[in-house]
């Protein structure tokens, strides 16, 4: 099951999660997980973004940016958004379910 982190700012609910296809989406605007130790100035925001991607497609970037100044702990947020990146990444590698009839065994 996919983690989440659930909040409330400016009394909206907030979700932020990852999926293959959020990744995905992030890979392709030049998005790298080996950046944010590279370039953090740059990649952290980026990263804070596509966590919304599964839940608030059209929140505006300004409104995220003010979400993430009044974050708090945000060490231990960017570790576990990363726990949760991996985790959906991971995901790519799942084999398929016992009971599928089309797997393929090689």
């Amino acid at each position: 099951m996919a983690q989440t982190i659930n909040f409330e700012y400016e009394g909206e609910q907030y979700t932020l999660e990852f999926t293959r296809a959020s990744i995905k989406q992030m890979e392709s605007t030049g998005f790298t997980i080996a950046d944010l130790s590279r370039k953090p100035a740059t990649s952290w925001p980026v990263f804070f973004s596509g966590a919304f991607l599964v839940h608030h497609r059209k929140l505006k970037e300004e409104k995220i940016r003010e979400i993430y100044k009044h974050m708090v702990d945000k060490d231990r947020l960017m570790e576990k958004l990363t726990e949760m990146y991996y985790e959906a990444l991971s995901t790519l590698m799942d084999d398929p379910d016992e009971n599928d009839s089309k797997k393929i065994v090689w």
